[in-house]
């Protein structure tokens, strides 16, 4: 996993989603120029074999305090998978190795929170697969009802490392 910098915008600008996958997430391309006017948002890449596999952003602040009471929780927003690369494990792979990028790149994070639609089924298995919980709130997003899922970064609760 890589923080995003401008020598990846080819990488971006190549990343491709089937359109039935749009209607759930944002393209990378949408994603990046929302960070650069967001100094809480950051892009993040998963890099296999010089290719852009997965992306993701996270974010702090007021964004994720809408979802949970913890002040030290991350918000995953428009995660995807590059529609070249589906199929081959790099969503989970991604998805285990999170708490070790924020254990290095946010060491306050305690919780990750995300945001799925109830009808991306894939995804909810995906997330549930990955250690995320339903928390069983529901939020109305643009893009239809949401399901709020979290997962406990467990080494920062038990406190060790």
């Amino acid at each position: 996993m890589k923080a995003y910098t401008p020598s990846y915008q080819k990488h971006i600008e190549a990343y491709q989603l089937l359109e039935e996958h749009q209607r759930f997430t944002e393209l990378p391309t949408v994603c990046v120029q929302k960070a650069k006017d967001d100094s809480q948002r950051f892009s993040v890449l998963t890099i296999s074999d010089e290719q852009l596999v997965t992306f993701f952003s996270l974010s702090v602040g007021d964004a994720v305090q809408m979802y949970t009471e913890n002040s030290n929780a991350i918000l995953l927003r428009s995660f995807s998978t590059d529609s070249n690369y589906q199929g081959r494990g790099y969503a989970k792979q991604s998805l285990m190795a999170l708490p070790f990028y924020l254990e290095k790149h946010f060491p306050n994070i305690t919780e990750i929170i995300l945001l799925v639609n109830c009808l991306n089924h894939p995804a909810i298995k995906l997330y549930q697969a990955c250690g995320f919980k339903d928390t069983t709130q529901r939020i109305r997003g643009i893009k239809g009802e949401q399901m709020v899922y979290s997962r406990k970064m467990v080494h920062k609760i038990e406190g060790g490392s």
